[in-house]
């Protein structure tokens, strides 16, 4: 995940909730421009896919995976803000969308778009 996107829109949401601190949350940014300093200073560069399916899908995944899930337009709207946080950040980003696939096809579905996307082949 993009260390942006966990602070900015789930911890952002975890703090509107009430479940995290403000005092929490600015650990968080400042540890987060810690983080992308170091990034920065190791990678000239960087891949962001964005794995996404329907909300009801990412609900009913979670609830077979933990027993437990946010609700449906919770999903939604962080859903939203991935987005919106990415494109505030100018990242470039490519989406996969996961609904109907499998895990090992979602796999694949990444690999090829990495493929296409960032590799030359001659």
């Amino acid at each position: 995940q993009a260390p942006e996107i966990i602070v900015e829109v789930y911890s952002a949401a975890f703090l509107r909730a009430g479940l995290l601190t403000n005092i929490d949350f600015e650990r968080l940014r400042v540890r987060l421009q810690g983080l992308q300093q170091a990034i920065q200073t190791r990678w000239s560069s960087r891949i962001d896919i964005v794995l996404e399916c329907a909300p009801a899908t990412a609900v009913s995944r979670l609830l077979d995976r933990d027993g437990s899930a946010p609700a449906v337009d919770w999903i939604g709207n962080c859903q939203f803000m991935v987005r919106g946080a990415l494109e505030t950040a100018s990242l470039e980003f490519s989406v996969v969308d996961t609904t109907h696939l499998a895990p090992a096809d979602a796999t694949l579905a990444v690999w090829s778009l990495l493929q296409k996307q960032y590799c030359k082949v001659d």
